[in-house]
């Protein structure tokens, strides 16, 4: 007789943002659909705001309202960034970090397997380990441009990265910079996911590392040559014609998502032995 695989609760928390809510809530359904069970976490005016759900994901997702606290300089009814005008943003974090407590309380009392959260809450990462909850990252950003996110942690930025660096490691008015938000919750993760699929990622152009970080002669016409000309590069060239083919086919998402959903139950399993 066949054992059905276990089903588990996975909690979703994104940020703010609707380029951020609406990939979190697509991912949640997606999961769902494989039967698990989702608690979908915002603030009540974004949960209204979202597309209904299908008749048979309504028994496996559950929507967890939170609401902000007043915030000075915070608008009433602000609850995502296309509320507000970009220099009110961070007045919007601050807000976000009240939510500390009652999430704390959600999983307390949920007690959910999985939690898949985004960059803003720079606090959650310790709170999840404490609890034994396994914690994803989950990057709507490609590998590409996480790499940029995660060099501006790490790294040794030149003279020309200089202002964009100044700019995101500056504390604002929540208290604290995007970047130790970043830094926190990417490092603080189990795993990160992210929105992506190889098909559509490039080459790395290895940079000078023991000396000035800065890309060479060398190391261009390698990746180069790797592309245009090499056998590992085929995929490369031929995927730059059949691009809007693989932004449209569904069978190779589902793939990849069948991948992820495996991968977080198998992970999950382990985590309880």
């Amino acid at each position: 007789m066949e054992v059905s695989p276990k089903k588990f609760h996975i909690a979703v928390f994104p940020w703010l943002a609707f380029g951020h809510i609406s990939p979190f809530f697509e991912l949640a359904k997606l999961i769902a659909q494989k039967g698990h069970k989702i608690s979908f976490i915002s603030t009540p005016r974004n949960i209204k705001r979202l597309s209904k759900l299908p008749p048979n994901l309504q028994p496996l997702v559950q929507f967890i309202e939170l609401t902000l606290p007043h915030i000075e300089n915070l608008p009433e009814n602000a609850e995502a960034t296309m509320d507000i005008p970009t220099h009110i943003v961070p007045y919007l974090k601050k807000a976000f970090d009240g939510l500390q407590q009652p999430l704390i309380e959600f999983l307390e009392k949920s007690n959910p397997d999985c939690f898949i959260y985004d960059f803003g809450p720079y606090w959650l990462p310790p709170i999840l380990s404490k609890l034994g909850i396994l914690s994803i990252y989950f990057s709507i950003y490609s590998a590409f441009g996480m790499s940029f996110v995660v060099e501006l942690i790490v790294g040794k930025p030149t003279d020309d990265d200089n202002i964009i660096s100044d700019v995101h490691h500056e504390q604002n008015e929540s208290g604290v910079s995007d970047i130790l938000r970043v830094k926190e919750t990417v490092f603080g993760a189990d795993f990160i996911a992210i929105r992506s699929c190889m098909e559509i990622e490039g080459v790395k152009v290895e940079r000078n590392d023991e000396h000035d970080g800065k890309f060479t002669r060398d190391s261009v016409t390698k990746a180069l040559r790797s592309v245009m000309v090499n056998e590992e590069g085929k995929c490369y060239r031929s995927n730059a014609k059949e691009m809007s083919k693989i932004v449209g086919d569904m069978e190779l998402h589902q793939k990849y998502l069948d991948d992820f959903v495996d991968y977080v139950e198998l992970q999950i399993s382990a985590s309880k032995h």
